[in-house]
């Protein structure tokens, strides 16, 4: 009797593999790499990379023809990092239905060659709804032409904005120390930094903002001392503050802000025990930490007084 011969193992492939254990393969390739090794994955062709973390990265000798690939691209992208005057409605009808995050940036070569330029692109503003479905919006060393401008090229281009990062831009001439919004009814966070002071006027329109939960500023001085007493923004749980103040700013803080469950503050100060109970005491349910540019770290936490 001859004994059954036995059935080798069908070979293991890669539709074997889940999900999980490609994305881990493919994340030590380099990006070219995972692109040629995507095309002999039939299975995992679209998975060999997520769209989402596709960066464009842009050299100044090849703008044109960088520009031009990236339109005639049919790839999904849904985040891109791109020179500001690349925006405009060619861009707008080509992305419009896949982006959800974008970085706007001015060249190196722009900022030395035309530093107070204020670039064409903008008028993608007149296109109602550019930009449906993108969340994240961040603004890196661009000029407007006015506040009105820089309104209402984001309330119209990106109507579903989440989040909001202006990094070092210019309003007009100036900076962007008077800084005003309107009807941002979708915003959630918003985070600032400039080298110089922000007024107080900023606090009086995120008072318009209904889900703006989160703020996050850096800058040489933000001004609170003229809001009085009974100004008060019940909907912000996160704040983080980066500038110069006194040994008096925590408790006008905790007074502005009094449903915080997160606050941050790093300048040159250090705040007095008494300071910081009074605080904890109107805070119960805050988390605070508190830097110094010497870098000493304080950080309590809810109602006790644990030293961190």
């Amino acid at each position: 009797m001859n004994p059954l011969k036995a059935v080798p193992p069908e070979p293991l492939t890669i539709d074997d593999l889940p999900d999980e254990i490609l994305d881990h393969i493919f994340s030590f390739l380099k990006l070219p790499d995972r692109k040629s090794a995507s095309l002999v994955c039939l299975r995992w062709n679209n998975k060999s990379f997520r769209w989402k973390n596709v960066v464009v990265v842009i050299q100044t000798s090849q703008l044109a023809s960088e520009y031009s690939s990236l339109l005639a691209s049919d790839r999904p992208y849904k985040h891109l990092e791109i020179p500001a005057r690349w925006l405009g409605p060619e861009m707008a009808a080509r992305f419009a239905n896949s982006l959800e995050s974008l970085v706007l940036f001015r060249l190196e070569a722009e900022s030395v060659m035309n530093r107070n330029a204020h670039f064409s692109i903008f008028d993608v503003e007149d296109i109602h709804n550019a930009f449906p479905k993108i969340r994240e919006l961040t603004l890196e060393y661009l000029t407007f032409l006015d506040h009105s401008h820089f309104d209402r090229f984001i309330r119209v281009s990106f109507p579903a904005l989440e989040s909001l990062y202006v990094k070092h831009c210019l309003i007009g001439s100036r900076s962007i120390e008077i800084m005003r919004f309107s009807n941002f009814s979708n915003l959630e966070h918003l985070k600032i930094e400039t080298k110089f002071p922000l007024e107080s006027t900023l606090l009086q329109d995120v008072e318009m903002f209904p889900k703006l939960r989160a703020l996050d500023l850096t800058c040489l001085e933000f001004r609170v001392h003229h809001l009085g007493q009974h100004f008060h923004l019940n909907h912000i749980t996160s704040l983080a503050i980066e500038a110069q103040f006194d040994e008096g700013y925590l408790l006008e803080i905790v007074n502005l802000f009094p449903a915080l469950l997160s606050l941050r503050l790093k300048g040159s100060a250090q705040f007095s025990a008494e300071s910081i109970e009074t605080a904890k005491k109107r805070l119960p349910n805050c988390v605070f930490k508190f830097e110094n540019h010497m870098n000493r770290v304080q950080e309590y936490r809810n109602e006790f007084s644990d030293f961190f």
